[in-house]
């Protein structure tokens, strides 16, 4: 059984970071982990497909679920909900402090929760020990990210499932131009990208190659989008997505991208635009060799 209620305060383990790759670049979430939600929460009508998802993976006799990259647990809740026993894993423990305030507002959940602070390619749990694995947009953040695709395999018992949530999102032309442009004001002061890697369909073809029976579900799809007008009195908020950036080197990337926009014949009202449609991509463990 995974911690009580009582239990969840004293069940965070700290457990030994060990990246595999220094020279990648990483995004560190600890500074984000309040408006995170705010920034990357999903659609209600999202959140209630991702939730009809998993209670039917209950239904079939499923039980315990590990998620490494859990976060502030926007899908971490509504496996909750549903009926699973999760652990929730991540290497940002303030990421998982807003999970357990968030948690405090639903008792009837906390119970079934456990919190551990740890690195996706050493999970602190032994072999076959979850009937579910999910890793929800948090593989192109880990350098090794097969390896952490290799660990969550680990530890979930063969005919149990690994889950890939995906939110895949087309842009619109100006939207497309505008991030394009974006990167390269940033990059242009010494900002170094993630990769984005693995892609979905890597990642996709990857869990293929170590399950059987993989099966991929679109359950939801939605519209976002702001006006030029909009994105621009945003830009301060991204500054902590840039902290490696020097206050002048921010300055000099906002002043540049600001006189791309004058130019780029995108007026104040153009929509910046697009689509996601969230997937869930299923492979099922085959028997250990």
């Amino acid at each position: 059984m995974l911690a009580g209620a009582e239990h969840v305060r004293d069940c965070v383990r700290l457990v030994v970071r060990m990246p595999a790759d220094e020279s990648r670049p990483r995004l560190s979430f600890d500074r984000l982990a309040e408006t995170f939600d705010d920034q990357r929460s999903l659609p209600p009508a999202a959140v209630g497909a991702l939730h009809d998802a998993f209670a039917a993976l209950v239904d079939e006799g499923l039980a315990t679920m590990c998620e490494p990259g859990a976060g502030t647990g926007r899908i971490a809740i509504p496996a909750l909900a549903a009926g699973f026993e999760v652990a929730a894993l991540d290497i940002s423990a303030p990421m998982l402090a807003t999970l357990r305030h968030r948690l405090d507002t639903l008792p009837e959940l906390v119970g079934r929760c456990e919190i551990v602070v740890g690195d996706a390619t050493s999970l602190p749990f032994g072999d076959d020990r979850f009937d579910v694995g999910v890793l929800a947009q948090v593989l192109y953040l880990i350098p090794a990210w097969q390896l952490a695709l290799d660990e969550l395999i680990r530890v979930v018992r063969p005919g149990g499932r690994v889950l890939l949530v995906q939110e895949r999102t087309h842009m619109s032309p100006a939207l497309a131009a505008w991030d394009a442009a974006w990167r390269e004001a940033v990059e242009s002061v010494g900002h170094r990208p993630i990769p984005q890697e693995p892609d979905d369909a890597t990642a996709a073809a990857a869990l293929s190659e170590r399950t059987i029976a993989l099966t991929e579900s679109a359950l939801a799809s939605w519209t976002f989008g702001q006006t030029v007008a909009e994105a621009l009195d945003g830009l301060d908020r991204m500054r902590p997505l840039f902290d490696t950036l020097s206050d002048d080197a921010w300055a000099t990337a906002v002043s540049s991208f600001r006189r791309w926009q004058r130019g780029s014949g995108l007026s104040l009202d153009v929509p910046l635009d697009g689509t996601v449609t969230l997937t869930v991509v299923s492979g099922i463990v085959p028997p250990r060799r």
